[in-house]
């Protein structure tokens, strides 16, 4: 059964993690905030191929614009612009242009008693535009889909017309052409729609082409009107003749949509003329580049990319490059599946591989605490806490020989204990020896101190490294004065459990050193070694000849820069005579009690 649970495990860990990867990045990406980042992203796909790799436009449109000057010298509100469009499609009659759109809804009344004759007029230029070029209304749209057609008469003539009707994305723009807009799906004849069939093109629902051709310019209404004044039908000729013409409002507050990309060569907004998607629409629809939204390409990548980045993870620099490489697919490739007519939502692949990531991360993280909590439960009690930080940071040198720094050198012993060892059970001595060291290498924790080795019932210890000190030499001196008062507590617990008192030994001194691995690469121990360090030995021996059971070598004890409490404690010994180290100037503290 184990080889079964294994595989099911394995295979878990290779199909299942980045599937339910696969499903979080794509639930995630279903959020509407994220929704609108996507398109966003379509947004700035569309501005880069129009920056960098524009699609040529082969349509060739004009605007006729009414901006704010010919409502001026027109004098009238736009609503009775009745003369004023006639006028337009007058002059627009002798430029023979290959279709007219008017992206103005007529009026339904005819204002007789304000403009007399006014409604006529449009009708007669209608038809006589009609006998150059088609002309195509733009109508509003009831509720029901349905035409909300202008005034009967305009209606009669015109031939042709289109509701101004769009499908409005979640953040408010515009960026898709679709005519199934009335109730329960029905066709809507739509006004971009009519006048791409009006060119003999078939619309197709998809995602208008904002890559396509470029900012559109406009040729002012006052300017049409003065040309048709001035009988000047060459320019009309070469402004409009064979041409695609559009007579909108380019006001700056009337009839603006927000689109994703600035489409007026005169201004930069998010909200253009709406005669401007009209005219982006009927190019993209005439020349037949409608984006074709791909969502399954999208969820394909994100699968693709999750299994990819989950089945690299084990090694970091592959999971980096693999980023990289799957962020660039992820970005590039939308951007060239764009230029081709196709839209991937990158969104969820993207967010797939940063769900990836953290997660590989995040596991990581797990792994290594966890290990890190292992190691320290394991080597707790073999190396001092210093020691253990200093591995588990990646900060011990691994190289043999080691670094020369000063430090100060702790040693202590216990007195009498070949005789005390040798007239109890083993049992006992080793209890002994537990309970004695459990207090002391607190002490020594407690002070920033290292314990280096235990040796029988002796102890050495140093302090200054790994981890540096304020003031090493006053760390160890405080460290052995802790000792005396821990073994004050421990020998009364002996006292209790009806054992003999013991008494210690402790050397101080300080003094440059080697500290780093030592040994060889299959076994070797992280110590010092240093005069400093046998000074200290044989200081603790020559406790044994005074009535004293701390002694500090004179440079340790100056440095250690004592207050005036702790300092008052110590008698100078003066200079006293050390085997193998001539005389040395000694300090005395807590004379020992037995």
């Amino acid at each position: 059964m184990v080889i079964p649970q294994l595989a099911l495990r394995g295979w878990g860990l290779a199909f299942g993690v980045p599937l339910c990867i696969t499903l979080l990045g794509l639930a995630i990406a279903c959020v509407p905030f994220v929704e609108r980042l996507e398109l966003t992203w379509l947004d700035n796909e569309f501005q880069v191929l129009r920056d960098v790799l524009p699609p040529s436009s082969t349509e060739d449109i004009a605007i006729v614009g009414i901006d704010e000057r010919s409502i001026a010298e027109a004098g009238m509100p736009l609503v009775l612009w009745h003369r004023q469009l006639a006028g337009m499609l007058q002059a627009l009659a002798l430029a023979r242009p290959r279709a007219v759109a008017v992206d103005i809804v007529l009026p339904q009344n005819d204002y007789a008693n304000l403009l007399p004759g006014g409604i006529e007029d449009l009708a007669r230029a209608l038809i006589e535009l009609r006998t150059q070029s088609p002309v195509i209304l733009a109508t509003a749209a009831n509720a029901d889909g349905t035409l909300r057609l202008p005034h009967p008469l305009f209606s009669a003539v015109a031939g042709a017309a289109g509701a101004i009707v769009w499908l409005v994305d979640s953040d408010g723009y515009v960026r898709r052409f679709d005519e199934a807009l009335g109730q329960n799906g029905a066709e809507v004849p739509t006004f971009a729609g009519v006048v791409a069939r009006t060119l003999g093109a078939t619309p197709r629902t998809g995602i208008i082409d904002y890559s396509f051709g470029k900012p559109f310019s406009y040729t002012p209404a006052w300017q049409v009107a003065a040309w048709l004044r001035e009988g000047n039908r060459s320019t009309l000729a070469t402004k409009f003749g064979g041409k695609l013409v559009f007579i909108g409002v380019v006001l700056p507050y009337e009839d603006r949509v927000r689109q994703p990309v600035n489409l007026a060569a005169w201004e930069n907004t998010a909200a253009s003329p709406g005669v401007l998607l009209n005219a982006q629409a009927v190019r993209s629809l005439v020349a037949g580049r409608m984006i074709t939204p791909l969502p399954w390409a999208g969820r394909i990548l994100a699968l693709v990319i999750s299994f990819w980045l989950w089945g690299v993870r084990s090694r970091a620099w592959l999971l980096v490059l693999s980023t990289l490489v799957a962020t660039g697919v992820a970005v590039g490739g939308g951007v060239i599946a764009l230029r081709g007519e196709m839209w991937i939502a990158v969104m969820p692949a993207l967010i797939t591989a940063v769900i990836a990531i953290a997660l590989v991360v995040t596991t990581a993280l797990w792994r290594h605490f966890r290990e890190q909590l292992r190691l320290r439960q394991l080597f707790s009690g073999y190396v001092s806490p210093a020691i253990l930080d200093t591995i588990l940071e990646g900060r011990l040198e691994r190289d043999f020989g080691g670094r020369r720094i000063p430090l100060t050198f702790l040693f202590a012993d216990i007195r009498g204990f070949t005789k005390f060892s040798a007239e109890r059970p083993p049992e006992v001595v080793i209890d002994l020896l537990n309970r004695y060291f459990t207090v002391m290498t607190r002490v020594v924790h407690d002070h920033g101190g290292t314990v280096d080795k235990f040796r029988g019932d002796g102890l050495l210890a140093f302090f200054g490294a790994p981890a540096p000190l304020e003031n090493h030499n006053r760390s160890g001196v405080m460290a052995a004065l802790g000792m005396l008062r821990g073994l004050k507590s421990l020998n009364e617990e002996l006292s209790e459990d009806g054992m003999p008192p013991i008494a210690i030994g402790i050397g101080i001194a300080q003094g440059e050193a080697v500290i780093g691995n030592i040994g060889s690469p299959e076994r070797h121990d992280y110590t010092v070694i240093g005069a400093g360090v046998n000074l200290a030995a044989h200081i603790q021996e020559y406790c044994k000849e005074v009535s004293y059971g701390m002694l500090v070598e004179q440079e340790a004890f100056v440095k250690a820069d004592l207050s005036d409490a702790d300092g008052s404690r110590f008698l100078d010994l003066g200079e006293r005579y050390l085997h193998k180290h001539g005389s040395v100037r000694l300090y005395a503290a807590a004379p020992i009690a037995v």
